[in-house]
């Protein structure tokens, strides 16, 4: 009899939840319906989909029912809350990958590394080639960055499904000119004690920039090292993988800024040309940035095609940078030792960079990228091409 009651009671508990929450899906739904579509998502950090313009011939190409997709997916009802609920869910019961970053056994998030397609890879490696031959008056240089997947891979969850990144930084070192100096950073990195990683974020920290900047100096032969000191500025930071995975950190990420603690020449000064933007400033940073959706763009202000950067140093060296988003907290450890730094982010630069060169005197030409950006990059071989 006792065993029956509690049935009896287990199934009028469970009619109970069941209708409690349709019922609350439904008012979230009803009370989502009356907002107006989002444009942005700051856990996502990136612009939704919204309704797709209806044509007949995009309705027969399948253009229109592609967008209608897209537009369900990205403005489904408390669609951040339910994938971070779905994403703890699966971890709970012991799925640490989401969207292709694992939650490490340090609590750090870590993305996946895939090989790209090897003639993709051949492609970027000879319009570098090319560039190399028409620009051969300049010293080059190569920092291809290791990500956390292969520093820390100690610490990725049992199982986790990825590809040797090791292996292609090797191949891509080899298919590179033989007088370009590589700058490989992975032994400095493996055998260091400071935080090189974000543990939200797919960049790397600002002690992590200025350990490969070390290594930068070496191979430029920069011998007149200034010294840098950091100072926290956040410490709430949620970065990029966190809010593609929909985990949540056990602990946020704070970011440093580092300062010169002696002055070159005690009157050092420089600045900051937005090229694009015809915007002028006098630091590399964005102190506002720290108050937005991604305080990583405290450096710069975040990604810009073309920056000039004008400095008072007496020297004849003048720096031209390609790069992604890791070289942003790199720069400022390379601003004190050349006349001029001017950056070039392929992805969104569509001048001609033939022009670029041989309007300026460049000295060194540098390229900045991490092995999981470069291996998915198209922009930078169609940059070198001149493709206009």
């Amino acid at each position: 009899m006792r065993n029956k009651r509690r049935g009896k009671a287990l199934k009028t508990f469970q009619k109970v939840f069941a209708v409690t929450f349709l019922v609350l899906i439904a008012g979230m739904i009803a009370g989502e319906a009356a907002m107006p579509d989002r444009t942005y998502s700051p856990v996502e950090k990136r612009m939704l989909s919204q309704f797709p313009a209806f044509s007949r011939e995009r309705l027969f190409s399948g253009d229109f029912m592609s967008g209608m997709e897209d537009y369900a997916k990205d403005q489904f009802p408390y669609r951040d809350l339910l994938m971070k609920i779905k994403t703890e869910g699966l971890r709970l019961a012991g799925q640490n990958e989401s969207q292709g970053v694992f939650y490490m056994k340090n609590g750090a998030l870590a993305e996946a590394f895939t090989m790209p397609d090897a003639a993709k890879t051949a492609e970027t490696t000879r319009e570098i080639n090319a560039f190399y031959q028409r620009t051969g008056q300049a010293e080059h240089y190569f920092l291809l960055v290791p990500t956390a997947v292969s520093i820390d891979r100690e610490e990725l969850p049992d199982y986790a499904l990825t590809d040797d990144q090791d292996a292609y930084m090797d191949a891509f070192f080899n298919a590179l000119p033989a007088k370009m100096q590589k700058v490989d950073v992975r032994e400095a990195f493996q055998g260091s004690s400071e935080h090189i990683y974000y543990r939200t974020d797919h960049n790397w920290t600002t002690e992590g920039a200025y350990l490969a900047a070390k290594a930068l100096y070496r191979a430029m032969e920069i011998d007149n090292e200034y010294a840098f000191s950091g100072g926290t500025v956040a410490n709430d930071f949620v970065g990029s993988l966190a809010a593609k995975s929909g985990f949540t950190p056990k602990t946020a990420d704070a970011i440093t800024l580092y300062k010169l603690d002696h002055i070159p020449e005690n009157d050092f000064y420089y600045t900051v040309s937005y090229e694009m933007e015809h915007e002028m400033k006098a630091t590399v940073y964005d102190a506002a940035a720290l108050d937005g959706d991604d305080p990583y763009e405290v450096f710069f202000g975040g990604n810009h095609p073309l920056i000039r950067i004008e400095t008072s140093l007496d020297s004849d060296r003048h720096l031209l940078i390609f790069k992604d988003s890791y070289a942003n907290a790199l720069i400022p450890f390379l601003v004190p030792y050349f006349k001029t730094v001017t950056v070039v982010d392929p992805r969104y630069y569509g001048e001609d960079i033939d022009l670029l060169v041989s309007e300026n005197e460049f000295t060194d030409i540098l390229y900045v990228y991490n092995a999981n950006t470069l291996s998915t990059d198209a922009a930078l071989a169609t940059v070198l091409r001149n493709d206009q």
